[in-house]
């Protein structure tokens, strides 16, 4: 049980922010497409802090996955994002 719980909570921890890397966007220049879950909120904060001098949201998505635990599946909330820098 303390091993189910530990694992968990990883899982949920590792969750809590966001990621980011450069694209090329539908236009050729480049974007950055953003990751996050649990709260969009985290998308916006990445965004700002990868455009520094703000940003134009191209495009935007959500989905939920189901992830196996020990305890039964839970349901975790994925955003994506695609920003162009200004």
């Amino acid at each position: 049980m303390r091993n189910t719980t530990f694992v968990i909570g990883i899982l949920l921890a590792s969750g809590c922010g966001a990621g980011s890397h450069a694209v090329r966007g539908p236009d050729g220049s480049q974007h950055q497409a953003i990751s996050c879950r649990r709260s969009i909120e985290n998308c916006w904060e990445e965004a700002a802090r990868v455009c520094e001098r703000g940003y134009d949201i191209v495009d935007k998505d959500s989905n939920i996955t189901m992830v196996p635990t020990a305890n039964g599946p839970i349901a975790v909330q994925k955003y994506n994002v695609l920003v162009r820098c200004r």
